[in-house]
This record gives structure tokens, C-alpha cells and sequence, in this order.
């Protein structure tokens, strides 16, 4: 890994690749257990656009972006108590800079653009019907500062009663020099290790980032039909 420190916030960052899927694999089953708990009538998906396939290798800050969206989507469950949270992964490049961004978009009470301002100052409480004694602690505000040093800050869109969306862009860092790829690949609740694969190769720590991204969407994970679901616009839902 190559451990750096953001010139701006002086955050340190733990720059090494993974398979995204390891977060992912982890939101799913972290959600079902909370709306299980809650006995609220929430569904949570996760879902991929064509531009990002879900066996990306990603090269990044693995516990920070894990915290960033754990934080964004508790958020978002503590202010929506029927319908769906979902999480939306797409790439994009801006400016030459390639990013993933992660869309996070609830059913819930929504914000008027007063609450949306101040959403990420310390200690702030979203004053709304029974949800008066809900706050935001530091969560959100550590999740901006955060997202500002692995890409871009946090934006917010929200209708007040109708739901909020947020959303972030988490660049792609370059593979560090020699770094090696990620042993053990989580997706779709399986686990496959590097030594049960034939045809990796055996020098994996030469690869490029982009080589890498390319080996593993050939080679080592397609899409499951029985642990993949296809909807609109070629979107797929892990279940």
C-alpha cells in the first residue's frame, strides 16, 4: 500500500487496491440486519450503471470509502421508514481524472435547502416531526472531510417529503509500485481465494491498474445468474 497525507485536510490515506465487492458484500448484509432489527418496510439495493462492472479492482482508501458510505447510508435509514434506500456505482472521468462516484438516494423525509446547508456542521439535528431528536453527531461532517481527500466533497439534492439524494466521487489512484492485488475476492456472498484460481498470474504485482481491472473481468468473475438480478438500462442488483 502507499500511505499518504491530504496537503488539505492532513487526513492520512491508506492507498492500496480491492475489490470493491468487499464493501459492497459488507453494506448488504450490514443493511439487511438493521432493517430486519428496525422492523421498518425498507429495501436496500446495491446496483451497478454499464459504466462500472461489479468486479472492479479499485485502488483507493478501502477503510475510509467503507466509512464514508456507512455513515451517508445510516443517514439515510434513520430518516426513511418505508420504501427503498439504494446505492448506485458509476465511473466517470472529469477533467482526464477517472472516478467512481457512489450515489446514495432514499424515500425518505427529506430536507429543505436550510437543513441542506448546514447538514454537515457538527451536532446538527434534523428537527422534523418524530424524527426531532434525530441528529447527524460527527459522522457526516468526518464523511465530508473524507470524501474531499479521496476525490470530491459530498453533495446533497433533497425534496422536502419526498427523499434525498447524495452523492461523492472517489478517484481512481494509480496502483502502487509494487503493490500486489487483493488475495481473496468477496462478491455475491462467496469468497474465492487467489490460490484456488489456475490462471492468475503468478507475477499479479507487475500488472498495471488497468491490466489488473481487465484480468479479473475476463478471467476470474462473471456475473452469477442466480446471485444477479438484470433491471432497466442494464443496470444489475446483487441479491
Amino acid at each position: 500500500s502507499k500511505k499518504i497525507v491530504d496537503s488539505n485536510s492532513k487526513i492520512k490515506l491508506d492507498i492500496a487496491p480491492f475489490y470493491l465487492s468487499e464493501i459492497l458484500t459488507y453494506l448488504k448484509e450490514w443493511m439487511n440486519l438493521k432493517i430486519e432489527q428496525s422492523g421498518k418496510e425498507v429495501i436496500f439495493s446495491v446496483n451497478f450503471d454499464n459504466s462500472c462492472p461489479s468486479n472492479l479492482v479499485f485502488c483507493s482508501d478501502k477503510l475510509k470509502l467503507k466509512q464514508i458510505l456507512v455513515n451517508i447510508i445510516s443517514n439515510s435509514f434513520k430518516f426513511t421508514d418505508q420504501g427503498f434506500i439504494s446505492l448506485i456505482i458509476s465511473r466517470e472521468s472529469i477533467d482526464d481524472v477517472p472516478y467512481v462516484k457512489f450515489l446514495i438516494q432514499d424515500t425518505g423525509i427529506g430536507m429543505d435547502e436550510a437543513t441542506q446547508k448546514r447538514l454537515f456542521e457538527p451536532y446538527y439535528s434534523h428537527n422534523k416531526g418524530k424524527h426531532n431528536k434525530e441528529g447527524c453527531g460527527l459522522g457526516l461532517l468526518i464523511s465530508q472531510m473524507m470524501s474531499a481527500s479521496l476525490g470530491k466533497p459530498i453533495e446533497v439534492s433533497s425534496i422536502e417529503g419526498q427523499g434525498t439524494k447524495m452523492w461523492f466521487y472517489c478517484e481512481e489512484q494509480n496502483l502502487p509500485h509494487g503493490a500486489k492485488m487483493p488475495s481473496t475476492v468477496i462478491i455475491n456472498e462467496f469468497t474465492l481465494k487467489k490460490d484456488e484460481i489456475a490462471s492468475f498470474p503468478a507475477k499479479n504485482n507487475s500488472m498495471s491498474y488497468d491490466q489488473a481491472n481487465k484480468f479479473t473481468s475476463n478471467n476470474i468473475l462473471r456475473p452469477r445468474t442466480d446471485t444477479m438480478r438484470k433491471k432497466g438500462d442494464g443496470i444489475l442488483d446483487i441479491i
